[in-house]
């Protein structure tokens, strides 16, 4: 028998006798993956919640995510975790900004990594792919500068940095991870 994607169990507070439930998902090969505050004082009500988790998609244990999947909201003004982030924090970041990076992003950086699984790219293919953009010809006929490659940088290094959807951090292998090194030494 198959058990759950999940496992609860119990955190204490500073109140003596006094806990919250913490739940642990599993990946789709049986590997836990972080655990998260259900921020519930019952099992039947975490329970509750890791379900709906689930249930909502905000918690996935497919480590086989494509980069488009990922990258979904990247650069989108109202659904961008970054921009959220950025905005909250009284940061000045302009709609004709996030819509430049939107549209780097799109003709870009999609098109080569689009159906690439996350945890398969590699600071190998990221390099790769810079050096398919100096063969790469712009609206003007002419290959693209080195101004517009390195702009192309920002809104892929911005995402692979921050992980926008925190659900997907456990699906970065070790390799995904020297990539995004590389993108921020870059930067």
């Amino acid at each position: 028998m198959a058990h759950k994607p999940f496992n609860l169990y119990k955190r204490p507070i500073k109140k003596p006798g006094k806990y919250i439930y913490y739940c642990m998902f599993y990946d789709e090969v049986g590997n836990r993956m972080t655990a998260q505050s259900t921020g519930q004082i019952s099992k039947a009500a975490a329970e509750t919640w890791a379900h709906e988790q689930l249930k909502k998609g905000i918690i996935t244990t497919n480590k086989n995510i494509s980069f488009e999947q990922y990258a979904q909201d990247w650069w989108l003004w109202d659904k961008c975790q970054y921009v959220k982030g950025r905005l909250a924090r009284g940061a000045n970041i302009s709609r004709d900004y996030v819509d430049s990076m939107r549209t780097y992003l799109e003709r870009h950086i999609l098109p080569y990594f689009k159906n690439k699984k996350l945890q398969k790219i590699t600071s190998r293919m990221i390099e790769s792919w810079v050096m398919s953009l100096k063969e790469k010809t712009g609206r003007t006929g002419n290959p693209l500068s080195h101004i517009t490659i390195n702009h192309c940088l920002t809104p892929l290094s911005a995402g692979l940095r921050l992980d926008f959807r925190p659900q997907f951090r456990r699906s970065l292998s070790a390799k995904g991870r020297s990539a995004r090194l590389l993108l921020l030494l870059q930067l």
